[in-house]
């Protein structure tokens, strides 16, 4: 068995009876879910991995994540497949995922864990940078780019420090996103 098929049966075995995946427990969060569904995205066309992929998106439709992080994961997750997140399907409380996400940037392009915080997290940041570039190469018809999205937040990251950049990168802030409606 080669890796790539063996650490596919991991992640499948470890689907839980509604859907989604959890780091531990029997209730699906909404990072492991997500995490699963980037793993799993390049092997959709297997039968098995369809059909958990197309549960797991069911279960996406009743997560309500309560942080940043666990709203990024997802976002990441469905760019991965194709889905846009921003549509009325993945929508809870009147904002699709990515408004959601949104809430929690601030001016200065910083990411909040919680909606609570009063300053931007490091993690949450970053992996708030990713989700949206991951959004925008969906946008941009470039399905399934979401590992080249993190490459080109690194090389833009590594670009500024090189040119004596006080600022790490490009942020929600100085650069707006569109968000295509439905």
């Amino acid at each position: 068995v080669s890796q790539s098929r063996y650490n596919i049966q991991q992640i499948l075995a470890k689907q839980l009876s509604d859907g989604g995946w959890s780091f531990n427990g029997n209730t699906a969060d909404p990072d492991m879910t997500g995490m699963a569904l980037a793993a799993l995205s390049p092997y959709y066309s297997q039968v098995n991995v369809q059909s958990a992929i197309e549960k797991a998106v069911e279960k996406i439709k009743t997560l309500r994540p309560s942080n940043s992080n666990s709203l990024q994961q997802l976002i990441i997750g469905l760019c991965a497949l194709g889905i846009n997140p921003a549509t009325a399907e993945f929508s809870f409380n009147g904002k699709h995922l990515i408004e959601h996400l949104l809430d929690y940037a601030l001016a200065d392009g910083q990411f909040k864990y919680l909606k609570s915080d009063e300053n931007g997290n490091g993690m949450a940041t970053q992996q708030g940078l990713y989700a949206l570039t991951a959004f925008k190469h969906l946008t941009q018809s470039q399905v399934g780019q979401i590992y080249f999205a993190l490459a080109d937040f690194g090389t833009v990251y590594e670009q500024s420090y090189r040119n004596g950049s006080p600022s790490p990168a490009p942020t929600p802030a100085s650069q707006p996103i569109t968000v295509p409606q439905e």
